[in-house]
């Protein structure tokens, strides 16, 4: 996706935001996994 594109432009912003994108798809993730993972 773009953040490949991102990581070659600026690595440094790209690392900033990867946080906010890393919460972003964990929400995702979690939302996704929920019905699938079931401790």
């Amino acid at each position: 996706m773009s953040g490949k594109l991102g990581l070659r432009i600026t690595p440094k912003m790209h690392f900033l935001w990867d946080e906010e994108y890393i919460q972003s798809l964990d929400e995702s993730l979690r939302l996704t996994r929920k019905p699938t993972n079931t401790d």
